[in-house]
């Protein structure tokens, strides 16, 4: 087997593992979580002790927040954490000696690849 057919091949078997470890996870727990749907809990299953977190994903709405920042009081500002975040394309025009440049870390990234389209019979 060739290093191409090899790893669609384990990628596949990757993608129906992902699905099925998930569907099992979300099927545990709330055998640990009970009711509690935030924060860590563990408990006993069988032999094991097992740790299950709950998690929520919170988001601002950052066109509403523009429109209403100035109706949030101090210990509601301090709520939210700014996080600088670059935008690529305007950074790569910048000038090689800019201040910017000195303080962006740059490191390669984790390769992504997928099959786009089969082009065989």
């Amino acid at each position: 087997m060739d290093t191409l057919s090899e790893w669609i091949d384990v990628k596949d078997q990757l993608d129906i593992l992902k699905k099925k470890e998930l569907e099992l996870r979300t099927k545990l727990a709330p055998k640990i979580l009970g009711d509690k749907i935030e924060g860590s809990k563990t408990g006993l299953l069988g032999e094991y002790k097992l740790q299950a977190t709950g998690v929520i994903n919170y988001t601002i709405d950052e066109a509403e927040l523009i429109i209403r920042k100035d109706e949030l009081d101090d210990a509601e500002l301090a709520a939210i954490l700014y996080k600088p975040k670059l935008k690529l394309a305007a950074y790569k025009k910048l000038d090689a000696q800019s201040t910017l440049r000195r303080i962006v870390s740059a490191r390669p990234g984790l390769v992504q690849l997928k099959v786009v389209e089969y082009l065989g019979e």
